[in-house]
């Protein structure tokens, strides 16, 4: 639970309760994330926006002041707070997801539980922290990337509104809340699929890996230790929307480059194109791009994996 408090004069109200202090005026994504962050750590925070020099001097042990004071949590002060190994600089989001975030993904009983931390840290927390530090590279390209920073700053007022900044800054922590628990959950999930995973690649013949149910392969395909992960070509599973893909293994994690290609002729083929092509007569679909196919049942995506692997 998440409540604003406007009057930092009480100290003695700080007594049963967890508190926040970050900036008052224009928040962005760093202060908000690590807002969601700590109310997720402690349960409940009351958070208090001000201006620096109305920061407690000597403020309790409950009170966690960041992304200003120029403290443990901030960022601001000359030569920042720190740089991960791979040169991505800490903000006040990275601070507190350092400090706080290890909890946080223990409690969930994870097998992986740095592993997770980790992932966060990486799809999400670093991307915010080099925004705010002005370290993000920009793309040069016509059509601008649109971040999770940039539309948390759009929950700022207008300059010509006469709406309440601390309510703004609550609804762009909820939204924030539903993105970060969402990220958080699925990679929860990516963890718990680790045995799913190893067992399909322990079972792999003759480069196909197939899987019962789709589940995010790719992390614990590419970090396996199992000699067999590496001559995987293309792996099968049960599509959502019905039916049976096969898709192909990438050259590197992430990448779009396939370890085995699939012919032109295949890719973007109408389902009657594809039949004659393939031979597989419920053939029902290949990605313009190559990197994956369909078909009606299990044994048709396995023959097309087949083929290729074959070929």
């Amino acid at each position: 639970m998440l409540k604003m408090i406007k009057d930092v004069r009480n100290v003695e109200f700080w007594c049963n309760k967890w508190y926040g202090i970050t900036h008052i005026g224009k928040f962005h994504a760093d202060e908000v994330f690590a807002t969601i962050i700590l109310e997720m750590y402690f349960g409940e925070l009351c958070v208090l926006r001000v201006l620096d020099q109305n920061i407690p001097k000597e403020p309790p042990a409950n009170v966690i002041i960041y992304d200003i004071g120029k403290g443990e949590f901030d960022h601001h002060q000359y030569g920042g707070n720190g740089v991960r190994e791979n040169g991505v600089p800490y903000a006040s989001c990275g601070l507190i997801w350092k400090k706080f975030g290890p909890e946080i993904v223990k409690r969930t009983g994870t097998k992986e539980p740095e592993l997770v931390w980790k992932w966060i840290d990486e799809e999400l927390i670093q991307s915010i922290d080099a925004t705010d530090c002005g370290a993000m590279p920009k793309v040069v390209y016509p059509a601008k990337p649109y971040t999770i920073s940039n539309i948390i700053a759009r929950f700022n007022p207008t300059w010509n509104s006469n709406l309440d900044e601390n309510k703004c800054f609550i609804e762009a922590c909820n939204f924030a809340r539903t993105v970060f628990e969402q990220l958080f959950n699925q990679e929860l999930g990516k963890a718990e699929a680790k045995d799913i995973v190893d067992d399909a690649i322990e079972d792999s013949k003759n480069h196909i890996m197939v899987l019962p149910t789709y589940v995010p392969w790719q992390d614990w395909l590419f970090s396996s230790h199992n000699p067999k992960a590496n001559d995987i070509w293309f792996l099968v599973y049960p599509s959502r929307r019905g039916g049976y893909n096969f898709q192909c293994v990438p050259t590197r994690q992430g990448e779009g480059d396939q370890r085995k290609a699939v012919p032109k002729s295949w890719r973007g083929a109408s389902p009657e194109t594809l039949k004659k092509v393939t031979g597989v007569q419920d053939a029902t679909f290949v990605h313009a791009a190559g990197f994956m196919g369909a078909a009606e049942s299990f044994e048709g995506a396995m023959k097309m994996a087949t083929m290729l692997s074959s070929a």
